[in-house]
Parts: structure tokens; C-alpha cells; sequence
């Protein structure tokens, strides 16, 4: 049961990029199902594996709590015939309703399923605490997306207009593989091109120690037939889809990514890394340079794109201070957008997002869901930063989630990247293997999360 559930895990990573990125319901049941029957064998394994102790399976609470309480008030939500004082106002207007917390019960029970389907989380906890498990995902969460990008490349420069599914039908011209836009694109490049340079850098790291005396030309000779030179195409090839996006924000991200995982990865002094940053930026400029074409014709609609921003968070800003406490409802910003539309607003679009996940978060759970969520997480991260430090070993899954949660969590602010499924999914099944690298890793309980 418990290679089942691996197996299971393992078939969703490959599966939900290529489905519009999970951009529709009927991807989100797919996933929801796959989750449901990994969840289903990792528990019958868990139950029956008579050599489980606390020690093995130390199940961290904050993790628990992180799925758990947007799921559980997301029911409360849905709850019908609640007191006047907390139903939503729209229930005044409908005779014969059953009156909820939400405004759309449909939206919210779709926003559940949507959510339950990172409980696979649990899964790839117990994988990274197998051996060779961390690596083993990671491997394979690099080679989807590494198939992601040549799949964008390829459409983008025969001109094939496809999503793989269906008729690409918007920014044409921009490289967005199976995704529906570009800057969801950007971000699902990004976390492929953050796991091949971590991936890299450890195996540099591994044949430096290897290497200690040999000549210049015998460290480049080793260099260029190891796996480091592998990675280094791997991750040239990712970034150069993430630039043909054209995602401003993307790049941005990417860039910051990669920032974070050379600090991390240096930051005892041990590694010395100056020729590798040279390479790095010289690398970087140059292919920047190659799509400057690309990234100038962009800009020239930033203004536009920007002012629809600004819109929809001064729309979302005033669907928070209509329900600070209680949201509109998981799930609703559909539904709530237009309500607090300005008549002079410039869109003729309902939007799906408000292009800031904190923004619509807020407005559809509630202030007080959201920051004690943020809190939990930001503990979460912390430990995990504290275990990375006093680590021997170079964590893999943790300097890569480290890395991803600064660059996305400040992508979030002006896109809503991490609300795409495939994107949450490979997000979550990260922070699951660094949770489990760590407790597999550190023998002293001091410097576990759980």
C-alpha cells in the first residue's frame, strides 16, 4: 500500500501540468480522486506497518493545522440556516434560501475539493523519509517540467496555438506550454528551473570535494562530463521558456529564486562559489539579451495590464471591509468581483482572480483565517530555515522550498500563480519533502519541526 500511495503521488505530479495546468473543475475531481485513493493506501500502509514509532513518523502539527484550517472553515462556511447575524446579506434577497456564511455554496464546496487535494502533502512526507526518496521526486518533478518547457518551445516556434487539449485561444506569440496565460507558465518554470540549480549545485558540491588538487583543466574536463552539466542544460533550456512567457513577474521571481538558493547554499563560508556566480550572471545576461526582443515588446503593454491591477485591489479591498470577519466565501471572488465594481471601472471581464492571492484570500476567507494561516506558515518556514542551517548535508527539498515560498509568496502579490492547481500541487509535494528530508535527516529532535 505504501509504494501504491507513492506510485499514486508520483502519476498526479505527472499528470496535472499537462491538463490545462489544472485550471478547470474537472481537472480539480481528477486530482481530487487521485489524492483521495493516495491518501486512502498511505493511510491502510500506515496502519498496518507494525515497525512505526514516533520517532519514524512524527507528524508535524503545524503541518496538520495548515490544511486543516482553511478546509474546516470552508465547511463552516458552507453550513445552511445560520443565525441572520452571520449569513452572508445576498441570502436577504432570495426567498425560500437556506442562508450560509458563504455567498455561492457551489464555489465554496469546489474551493473544498480543490483544497482537500493537498492533503497529498502526507504522502510525500513519508516518501522523503524512504531512501533516495527526496532525490527520486525531485528528479521527477524536474523532468515534467522540463517536458512542460520543451512542449512551449516547440508549439511556440512551429506556431502551433494549442494547449495540448484544446485551441490556445490567448497570448498568442508567448511561450505558455499547457497552461491557460503566461504568468502561471512563469511561475511552474520557475520551481523546475530553482530544483535544477539545487540539484546542480549539490552535485558541484560533491565533485569539488572529489577533486581537491587536480589542475583547472582536469576540474573543467570532470565538470563538463558529470551530472552538473546535465543539470546546467536542464535548467538553461527551463529558463529560457521562463523568459519567453514574457511574465515580468516571472522573471522577477525566477531571478530571486535563484538569488535565494546561492545565499542558502553558501552560507556557511565552506563553499566557495565566485567562479560559479560569474558563470551564472554571465549566463543570465546573455540569454536575457537573446529574448530582449520578447521582453521589450512585453513591456509595452505593462501600463494596461497594470492599471486592471490597481482595479481589482480596490475592488477586493472594499469586498474585505464589507466582511472583514467571516469572508463572502471560499472560493467566491467570481461571484463578489463585479458586486464591488466601480461604475467607472475600465473592464467589461469578470475576473476569476484579483491578481493578489492575499487580497482575494482575504475577501473570500476572512482576515483572521488568513493571517493566523500566514503565522502558521511562517513558523513553519522558519523551522524548516533553522533545520537548513545546522544541516551537514546540503537539504535539497528544503533550500528549494525556501527558495520558492520567498519568490512566489511575493509573485502573489500581483498574481494569483499559486491558486493554479498544478502549480499548489508541486508547491505542496516540495514542502512535504523538505518537512520529511529534515526529519529523516537530523537525528536530535531539537531541531525537528514536529
Amino acid at each position: 500500500m505504501g509504494k501504491l500511495s507513492r506510485f499514486l503521488l508520483a502519476l498526479q505530479l505527472c499528470v496535472a501540468p499537462f491538463l490545462l495546468g489544472s485550471n478547470r473543475a474537472v481537472f480539480w475531481s481528477l486530482n481530487a480522486l487521485l489524492a483521495a485513493m493516495a491518501l486512502l493506501a498511505f493511510v491502510l500502509a500506515e496502519y498496518k506497518n507494525a515497525k512505526r514509532s514516533r520517532a519514524d513518523w512524527a507528524l508535524p502539527f503545524q503541518i496538520l493545522l495548515l490544511l486543516a484550517l482553511p478546509g474546516l472553515w470552508m465547511v463552516f462556511q458552507l453550513v445552511p440556516e445560520v443565525p441572520q447575524l452571520l449569513a452572508h446579506p445576498v441570502w436577504a434577497h432570495v426567498p425560500g434560501s437556506s442562508p450560509a456564511i458563504t455567498l455561492n455554496p457551489h464555489q465554496t464546496a469546489l474551493a473544498l475539493m480543490w483544497w482537500l487535494t493537498l492533503g497529498i502533502i502526507f504522502v510525500a512526507i513519508r516518501a522523503a523519509t524512504r531512501r533516495d526518496g527526496v532525490i527520486w521526486y525531485l528528479h521527477l518533478m524536474m523532468i515534467v517540467i522540463l517536458c512542460v518547457a520543451v512542449f512551449g518551445l516547440t508549439t511556440l516556434y512551429l506556431g502551433l496555438e494549442t494547449l495540448g487539449i484544446t485551441a490556445k485561444q490567448q497570448y498568442s506569440g508567448w511561450l505558455t506550454g499547457p497552461f491557460v496565460n503566461r504568468n502561471t507558465a512563469a511561475s511552474f518554470l520557475m520551481i523546475g528551473l530553482t530544483i535544477a540549480v539545487v540539484l546542480g549545485l549539490d552535485a558541484y558540491y560533491t565533485l569539488q570535494d572529489n577533486l581537491r588538487g587536480a589542475s583547472a583543466a582536469a576540474r573543467l574536463f570532470l565538470v563538463l562530463c558529470s551530472k552538473v552539466s546535465v543539470y546546467a542544460g536542464v535548467a538553461v533550456v527551463i529558463f529560457v521558456a521562463s523568459l519567453l512567457t514574457g511574465s515580468r513577474a516571472g522573471l522577477a521571481s525566477s531571478l530571486l529564486s535563484l538569488l535565494v538558493v546561492f545565499l542558502l547554499c553558501t552560507h556557511k563560508g565552506k563553499r566557495r562559489m565566485s567562479k560559479v556566480w560569474l558563470v551564472t550572471i554571465i549566463a543570465s545576461l546573455g540569454l536575457m539579451a537573446v529574448t530582449s526582443n520578447a521582453l521589450l515588446k512585453r513591456s509595452e503593454d505593462g501600463a494596461a495590464s497594470s492599471n486592471v491591477r490597481l482595479e481589482l485591489y480596490h475592488e477586493a479591498v472594499r469586498a474585505i471591509a464589507a466582511r472583514p470577519m467571516l469572508g463572502h466565501g471560499g472560493g467566491t471572488y467570481q461571484t463578489v468581483e463585479p458586486l464591488y465594481r466601480q461604475p467607472e471601472s475600465g473592464t467589461k471581464y469578470i475576473w476569476n482572480h484579483a491578481h493578489n492571492s492575499y487580497l482575494e484570500a482575504a475577501a473570500t476567507m476572512g482576515l483572521p483565517v488568513i493571517i493566523v494561516w500566514l503565522a502558521l506558515f511562517a513558523v513553519v518556514l522558519a523551522r524548516l530555515f533553522q533545520a537548513q542551517r545546522v544541516s551537514e548535508k546540503l537539504p535539497k527539498a528544503t533550500v528549494v522550498v525556501l527558495a520558492i515560498s520567498l519568490s512566489e509568496g511575493l509573485h502573489a502579490l500581483v498574481d494569483f500563480s499559486l491558486q493554479i492547481q498544478a502549480i499548489a500541487l508541486y508547491a505542496t509535494c516540495l514542502l512535504g519533502l523538505s518537512v520529511g528530508e529534515i526529519m529523516s535527516s537530523q537525528k536530535n529532535t531539537q531541531y525537528s519541526i514536529a
